[in-house]
């Protein structure tokens, strides 16, 4: 797998990235592993000492991060259509996660890794960012 973003979350390292032409991602492995596989300038966040509160709501309420779309994309679910139209038919918290990612960016949404980073950093204090130099991490100060 080619690395392009790598993550530590509350459960440890994982990265997304390429095999071949599929999007793919991987949890469990090792800082090392991931570092092993990216490139430089490939960037990287520790959310081990963010809050937790702001970082489980991100998770659970923020975009999923697509490595392929170009820089600023947002690819938003359905673009909306087929949400408004499944909404109604909903229940439960599925209607409430409907009802938001018609509102803004949600869960439902892939944004290009620039754009996922950038929330992180607006929504989740604590967060540490850097870049991958040499297969080894350059945090930023």
């Amino acid at each position: 797998m080619q690395v392009l973003i790598i993550g530590r979350g509350l459960n440890g390292w994982h990265a997304t990235g390429l095999e071949g032409k599929n999007r793919c991602s991987s949890s469990g492995g090792t800082l090392e592993g991931y570092l092993a596989q990216a490139a430089d300038d490939t960037p990287i966040y520790d959310a081990a000492k963010a809050n937790v509160g702001d970082f489980a709501s991100f998770v659970c309420n923020g975009p999923m991060a697509d490595c392929t779309l170009p820089a600023g994309e947002v690819n938003r679910f359905g673009a909306g259509k087929s949400l408004a139209a499944m909404a109604p038919h909903l229940g439960g918290g599925f209607r409430a996660i409907a009802a938001g990612a018609l509102a803004g960016i949600t869960s439902l949404d892939f944004v290009a890794t620039d754009v996922y980073l950038a929330l992180l950093r607006e929504r989740v204090p604590g967060v540490k960012f850097g870049v991958v130099k040499d297969h080894k991490v350059e945090w930023e100060p």
